[in-house]
């Protein structure tokens, strides 16, 4: 009996463990800066919510003190999975700013 293998690609050169997305699952990048309260900043907010929705975050820039937080960045996932990733910012209390898809570096 001969078994079909599924083949996955991951949006980057090489694959890699736990961000891997079927042929099938649009792939898309969105850029989003957030804006993080002074209770969240010791958090691993990005983490979380990257392991949890399959999110590949790039962190772009960011500033953090004591008091606040910046962050810009670009995660890439399956539509789905950004879409809730961003309401789950969102309900902890993180302001997103949609910065739309990422400008192509030269």
């Amino acid at each position: 009996m001969r078994r079909r293998l599924t083949v996955l690609v991951s949006p980057f050169s090489g694959l890699r463990r736990g961000f891997l997305y079927s042929r099938r699952t649009p792939v898309a990048t969105l850029r989003v800066m957030l804006i993080l309260p002074s209770d969240l900043v010791r958090e691993p907010v990005i983490y979380r919510v990257a392991k949890t929705h399959h999110l590949v975050p790039n962190i772009r820039k960011a500033r953090v003190t004591e008091t606040s937080g910046e962050a810009t960045l670009d995660f890439t996932g399956a539509e789905e999975d950004l879409k809730r990733g961003i309401e789950d910012l969102t309900r902890l209390g993180v302001k997103v700013k949609p910065l739309g898809p990422p400008a192509a570096s030269a």
